[in-house]
């Protein structure tokens, strides 16, 4: 037996030992009877007597029926007592089956859509994909400016500017291609969201089943696990899409999957920053011909507006396409900030031939730096795990019993139970060192 499954049977023993008189019933996410990804390796070491899996068809029922399905002759372990763990879906499952089942003594749950999923709402209508659709949209307008900036560019100029054709060329290689593959990964997970069944209804934010469970206390003790990414949250999801499978191998636990598209971006960004300075090349060796050929000034225009096309791209997959994405899951907020940038202005917009010595700055013709500070309503990326942001997870206090919201950092919501961390989390819970009394 290796390492790891020593690891999880070690979880499971502990679990068993210090919980002898309950038992635990684990509850899956969307989906969770087809393919319950990495918490499926839970299963391999519960036994009749320490725990079992509750299988349910989730997507075409309602939660409540879920949870109904399940009264307590059906699950009515010797002891009476029971700690429902649930992940995403599962957790609210849990909570519902808490309501109807006085055997139930704790709720776990990781990932839970406890206000409601504002992705699943988004797939719903579509908005998805729009943010990977607007960063190849905003790649085949560099390329295509970039293209007629080349054409129109005079010899002895024209061979300075043959590497910007051999740059849009790796950079279709290398980040066209690849956002198509992140798109196509993405897509083959998130699509259930999309279709409109009960269970998906049910976690719209606002939905009649969301704001019922709201105004409804929970009854016993509740830890409540949340991830949280730190950057590239659309990168690492569709990594971890496109490898549901090999995360279900009990061979690769503790293998992440969520950086593997990141060789990828690294490549599309390196890519652009040469194509960026091919095109600052060519624009200042067309100053020359231009005192001779007047017509070139036009050209210069052109290669300067696909070089700022350029430096659209680059922000967009560096930063933009992942702060939109946030905003789709709900992650994001605006705040009054104070901050200042370095502006730069022209003195002579023109470039008078007799000024040229005063070139400061490469591309941009005779100025200089200033400056500026600005007080704006500005977007906030909020903690998110890819599906659900923290806000959308975390359960405020109620009467009478303790909830603890507890954030496991650097995880997506995909690949949370294939995490050492959440495992030794876990194994804290179980053992009663820090949170086994609340379970007493």
């Amino acid at each position: 037996m290796n390492i790891k499954k020593i690891i999880i049977l070690l979880l499971l023993i502990i679990s068993t030992i210090a919980n002898a008189q309950k038992k635990v019933l684990w509850l899956n996410g969307i989906l969770g009877d087809q393919n319950p990804g990495m918490w499926n390796l839970y299963n391999n070491n519960l036994t009749p007597t320490n725990g079992e899996t509750i299988t349910y068809t989730s997507m075409f029922n309602s939660i409540k029926s879920i949870a109904n399905s399940y009264p307590n002759q059906q699950i009515n372990p010797t002891n009476k007592d029971l700690i429902l763990v649930g992940y995403s879906l599962g957790g609210l499952v849990g909570r519902t089956m808490q309501l109807n089942n006085s055997y139930v003594k704790g709720i776990i749950s990781a990932g839970c859509p406890n206000q409601g999923s504002a992705l699943i709402a988004n797939t719903i209508s579509g908005n998805v994909f729009n943010v990977i659709d607007v960063g190849i949209s905003k790649s085949n307008t560099a390329i295509n400016n970039s293209s007629v900036a080349t054409v129109f560019c005079a010899p002895p100029v024209s061979i300075l500017s043959a590497p910007i054709v051999l740059g849009i060329e790796a950079f279709k290689t290398a980040a066209l291609v690849g956002l198509g593959v992140v798109k196509e990964a993405l897509g083959a997970a998130i699509d259930i969201y999309s279709t409109r069944t009960p269970c998906t209804q049910d976690l719209v934010p606002g939905s009649p089943y969301i704001v019922e469970s709201q105004n409804k206390y929970i009854s016993v003790p509740y830890i409540n696990i949340y991830g949280a990414e730190d950057y590239w949250q659309v990168l690492r999801l569709a990594g971890s899409c496109a490898n549901l499978v090999q995360m279900q191998d009990p061979a690769n636990l503790d293998v992440s999957y969520d950086e593997i598209y990141f060789p990828t971006m690294y490549s599309a960004l390196s890519t652009i920053n040469t194509i960026q300075t091919i095109h600052d090349d060519v624009y200042q060796a067309l100053v020359y011909p231009a005192i001779f050929m007047p017509w070139i000034w036009a050209t210069r225009e052109l290669v300067l507006s696909a070089r700022h096309d350029w430096d659209g791209v680059y922000r967009y997959l560096e930063t933009d396409m992942h702060n939109n994405y946030a905003g789709i899951v709900g992650a994001n907020a605006y705040e009054l900030r104070s901050y200042c940038v370095q502006e730069w202005f022209f003195d002579d917009p023109y470039m008078q031939i007799q000024g040229m010595n005063k070139i400061v700055a490469p591309d941009q013709g005779v100025g200089h730096w200033e400056t500026v500070c600005y007080t704006k309503n500005v977007p906030i990326t909020l903690e998110h795990d890819g599906v659900v942001t923290s806000k959308a997870v975390i359960v405020p206090g109620t009467k009478g019993v303790k909830i603890l919201n507890m954030r496991l950092a650097g995880t997506n919501h995909l690949e949370m139970g294939n995490k050492l961390e959440m495992r030794e989390l876990l194994k804290e819970i179980f053992s009663g060192a820090t949170y086994g009394q609340d379970f007493q």
